[in-house]
């Protein structure tokens, strides 16, 4: 049975104080929930069921100590999302890893790879053996299956490494009413908390982890710098889960939550949700829900901001895109 393995590798994000010490509740943890959604999918349609190691959420050991646990743990199939913050450690993980595992594979992604468009990715990173962009939920699977079976049928949102040579698999929007529909946090509440409690294990305690909860992919804007679905897309797709259920699963958890939409509060149910979760919070517990990419159409951040600040007792802050009317106007989107 395949053992994969996610390191996030993450920084530990400091919400309001200058301090480092580890008791320090402005000192977060934030959990990237990509993991749990690509496993989900997989449980859902995958012809081979891996084993799913816990992830490594924070960059709290060298290269070598990370592919020094990795060899323990018998790793098969690495995947390391890549962002500003990361990319450099995790190519050098990527190389050690290969130089000591030859027959593990690695599979990269994230928003700050453009596999997709460059013809040498694979002439700088050889050691990499897939690249995924776009959803990448669909592409993992069908690399799992194809590594433990020999089957493929058509790939996307896959760049392959083929003798050092990039063959890049068409790109297409996931559409898949089942997974859409149905929690990838409620049909694995077990494997989400004892991935919590390797974080509690590390000394961090619930009030210093904030998790990322995605109910609508996708932006519909065109702001040329943006990496929301590598800019590859101006859909935007809506999960049809159970919210009330999942903020309600999260709420006893005992940890703080944010989205992690491009436009939350853009639809009407967005609104609902985050009553929803304000009525669930307590002043006695961890738990509650911090907006902080509010819809850039309609005027209702008010709405988030006002309760950030009287509910939860958090600052409001503001991000300028630009000061420049040519700016602005480019990237053809309104503003607040």
């Amino acid at each position: 049975i395949m053992r994969i393995k996610f390191l996030t590798n993450g920084p530990v994000q400091n919400f309001g104080s200058n301090t480092r010490a580890l008791n320090d509740t402005d000192y977060r943890v934030v959990v990237n929930m990509a993991y749990f959604m690509m496993k989900h999918y997989h449980t859902l349609h995958g012809k081979h069921q891996p084993t799913w190691l816990i992830q490594d959420f924070i960059a709290n050991s060298t290269a070598h100590e990370k592919v020094d646990s990795l060899v323990r743990d018998r790793v098969e199939l690495l995947l390391l999302p890549c962002f500003v913050w990361n990319i450099d450690l995790q190519m050098e993980i990527a190389k050690l890893y290969r130089e000591r595992v030859p027959n593990g594979r690695v599979v990269v992604g994230g928003p700050q790879l453009i596999a997709h468009k460059d013809p040498d990715f694979f002439k700088k990173y050889p050691y990499v053996d897939y690249a995924v962009y776009g959803d990448g939920e669909k592409a993992l699977s069908d690399i799992i299956d194809y590594l433990a079976t020999g089957d493929r049928s058509p790939w996307v949102n896959t760049i392959e490494n083929v003798q050092g040579k990039a063959h890049v698999w068409p790109f297409a929007v996931l559409r898949d009413e089942l997974y859409w529909s149905t929690s990838p946090y409620l049909h694995q509440k077990q494997f989400i908390r004892d991935s919590l409690e390797s974080l509690y294990e590390l000394g961090y305690s619930s009030n210093q982890v904030m998790i990322g909860v995605e109910f609508a992919r996708g932006c519909m804007y065109k702001c040329a710098y943006c990496d929301w679905s590598q800019n590859l897309t101006k859909k935007v797709t809506r999960r049809k889960a159970e919210w009330k259920r999942e903020l309600e699963f999260f709420r006893d958890l005992d940890v703080s939550i944010r989205e992690t939409d491009a436009n939350f509060g853009q639809f009407k149910e967005d609104i609902e949700i985050y009553d929803y979760a304000k009525s669930l919070y307590s002043p006695d517990r961890n738990f509650k829900f911090l907006v902080w990419n509010t819809a850039k159409l309609k005027q209702n951040a008010d709405h988030f901001m006002i309760g950030n600040a009287e509910t939860y007792g958090k600052p409001i802050v503001f991000s300028f895109e630009d000061t420049e009317k040519v700016v602005l106007e480019a990237m053809q989107r309104p503003s607040l």
